[in-house]
């Protein structure tokens, strides 16, 4: 039963290792987002708008993401994605040791972007991978997703 699943290309497995990591992020701005914001907000009637604007991130880049991709390729949008990331979580940092509420509402924008791209990993899994095993490489890719979902909980 699962010498199936091992038979995919090592890409499926990093893209996996890449969505449970690149998720985490964004599960851990939706547990940790409004308790910092109401932290840092001028009002706390503003605490969640960091979540909103990590969401609002997601929501514009969802479409230049693909045609980012289809100009440089998957690997150099997947590439940018990653260093976007890695510079919004020091920017975050950066804005909750300044006490800086909107550095840190920018910090949370830019990973929702980082959000857009990594919806891009499962056509990536597809794209690496023959015909026959295409719906085992998303459904792995996809599994990855939920288990980011926990990984911030255990």
């Amino acid at each position: 039963m699962f010498s199936n699943w091992l038979n995919l290309p090592r890409n499926i497995y990093l893209l996996c290792l890449s969505q449970i990591i690149g998720m985490s992020a964004t599960t851990l701005v939706i547990l940790l987002g409004g308790l910092i914001g109401a932290d840092l907000a001028p009002s706390t009637t503003l605490a969640t708008l960091p979540i909103t604007l990590m969401v609002a991130g997601l929501a514009v880049f969802t479409i230049p993401a693909p045609l980012l991709m289809k100009k440089i390729g998957r690997r150099n949008g997947f590439i940018i994605s990653a260093i976007t990331s890695a510079l919004s979580t020091f920017l975050a940092a950066l804005a909750i040791t300044h006490h800086n509420f909107f550095l840190f509402c920018l910090s949370a924008f830019l990973l929702g972007t980082h959000g857009a791209f990594i919806q891009q990993y499962r056509f990536a899994a597809v794209e690496s991978v023959q015909k026959h095993l295409a719906g085992k490489a998303v459904g792995l890719v996809l599994l990855a997703g939920i288990v980011a979902g926990f990984s911030n909980f255990v």
